[in-house]
């Protein structure tokens, strides 16, 4: 079924390929997961986090291998942090976003073989990518601009954030990167409320501590993180950064 599927999303005319990726190609499931377009090809096969994160590759590997089973049965999440050592005191492009969005593209092909199975139909796409500083972004922007300028920001913003609070696998990226307001903390509170009682899986990436997280965002969301994921630390150089 794997190969037959794989060979589906090649042929252009085929029902997978157009719901997937809409009539043109640039559209469908794969372009409202909102993944990054440096992102949207992640899959394990060309993960590149092993030698520097051995653990983290094993875990990823080990969760991508049963993400039915993870996401829709056991309801585990995932936290993603760094640990900073000498070479990269600031813990970032480790790998973190690129691990977590490899899940999500798994989950969505083993969604849609689902689908066509008839075993559970998508009405929705199932997998959303929402980097936490977009969102609030988006937070305020309803506060800025004219009346008709506001009512469309708050339009967009709430359609996100009610994606955000529902979608099957989210992959909530670079959480707690900078102080927020009192208005926006609650906001972020009602989403990861919401999906931790609702059991939903969430990825979460974030160059901080847990720790860290509570104080920054506060311990009811941090509580909430910790209780529904399972913590993997990244380490190793910042893979971002440019050398000759």
């Amino acid at each position: 079924m794997q190969d037959k599927l794989l060979d589906l999303l090649t042929d252009t005319n085929s029902y997978p390929y157009v719901f997937m990726y809409g009539s043109d190609g640039r559209g469908g499931l794969w372009k409202s997961r909102n993944v990054p377009a440096k992102y949207s090809e992640n899959f394990l096969e060309s993960l590149p986090i092993a030698a520097d994160n051995p653990v983290a590759y094993a875990t990823v590997e080990k969760y991508v291998k049963s993400v039915l089973q993870y996401v829709q049965d056991k309801k585990i999440g995932l936290f993603f942090f760094s640990k900073p050592c000498p070479e990269n005191k600031f813990g970032t492009g480790t790998g973190k976003t690129t691990a977590a969005i490899t899940i999500l593209n798994h989950y969505l092909l083993e969604r849609l073989r689902q689908h066509l199975k008839g075993e559970q139909s998508i009405k929705d796409n199932p997998v959303y990518f929402c980097k936490s500083t977009d969102l609030q972004t988006a937070f305020n922007a309803q506060f800025r601009g004219t009346p008709d300028m506001q009512k469309v920001a708050s339009e967009r913003y709430y359609a996100i954030k009610n994606r955000a609070k529902c979608v099957e696998l989210l992959v909530f990226d670079d959480i707690a990167t900078k102080a927020s307001t009192e208005s926006f903390t609650e906001e972020l509170y009602e989403i990861i409320d919401h999906r931790a009682s609702a059991e939903l899986a969430t990825i979460y990436t974030s160059n901080m501590t847990m720790d860290a997280v509570a104080e920054l965002l506060g311990d009811r969301i941090a509580s909430r993180i910790e209780g529904s994921t399972v913590p993997v630390a990244f380490a190793g150089r910042d893979h971002r950064k440019k050398v000759l």
